[in-house]
């Protein structure tokens, strides 16, 4: 189950990478950086989670 919750936040960062260097909207680039990172961190799928839709949140309430 975990593998598969790093594979999605993998490929929605990629997304959020190509956005925010295409669009130069540095905040949606390191979003999808802090979402290859976080899942190496958390041990716990639900804090996974819900640190994982914080920040794919971040960039659309900042922005």
């Amino acid at each position: 189950m975990k593998l598969f919750i790093w594979i999605i936040l993998g490929a929605i960062g990629t997304g959020f990478i190509i956005y925010g260097k295409r669009q130069q909207n540095y905040l949606f680039f390191l979003s999808g950086a802090l979402l290859y990172i976080v899942p190496y961190f958390f041990k716990s799928i639900i804090f996974l989670i819900l640190t994982a839709i914080l920040i794919i949140a971040l960039p659309f309430f900042l922005d």
